[in-house]
């Protein structure tokens, strides 16, 4: 397995788009890929196509959503994937670790940060 490095430190900042708020219409440009070639590392970055495609890119790899899971109470403020119970859609959370914000993360790596879970908080 290519080692990938995302181009978001959880919890801390930045969010990845799996899907957006309004599912209905999906935009390949949110796609997300490994993009090679943009790190001064040689490891992949984690984006959407259309940042990959706007940097002097040496290819990409389109990543299966399957393989992420919804990670509650990581997001840093401003930074969670979608709605809350208490705002309407991404980056819009006021505080730090709100146990009802997510960002989608691989599988796996949620499970390995504190006060993390994937299991949505009821409402």
């Amino acid at each position: 397995m290519k080692k990938v490095s995302i181009v978001v430190a959880v919890a801390i900042s930045g969010s990845m788009i799996i899907s957006g708020c309004n599912n209905s219409k999906a935009s390949d440009d949110n796609q997300l890929v490994e993009c090679d070639g943009v790190s001064t590392t040689g490891q992949s970055l984690l984006m959407t196509k259309a940042m990959c495609e706007k940097l002097a890119n040496k290819g990409m790899n389109i990543v299966n959503t399957a393989d992420y899971v919804s990670c509650y109470g990581v997001a840093a403020s401003g930074k969670n994937d979608c709605a809350t119970n208490t705002v309407s859609c991404g980056g819009k959370i006021k505080v730090d670790r709100s146990p009802d914000a997510f960002v989608s993360l691989p599988k796996g790596v949620c499970a390995n940060l504190m006060g993390s879970s994937i299991t949505e908080p009821k409402k």
